[in-house]
């Protein structure tokens, strides 16, 4: 499956979670700095936990 293939994250902006990746990977550190560095806005809100988990990972513990 191509990055392509894969749902938007967010829907509002179309981001993918290759652009999430791409945002935190350039230095992103928060929600604000990934829309910043992607040059979007926040729209519904419905995605910031999905993102937040990118960010914050879990190990599961």
């Amino acid at each position: 499956m191509s990055p392509a293939d894969l749902p938007d994250i967010c829907t509002c902006n179309g981001m993918r979670e290759e652009d999430i990746k791409r945002a935190i990977a350039a230095g992103a550190q928060d929600l604000d700095a990934v829309f910043a560095y992607l040059k979007q806005d926040i729209f519904c809100s419905q995605c910031l936990v999905d993102i937040d988990s990118y960010l914050f990972p879990t190990t599961g513990d």
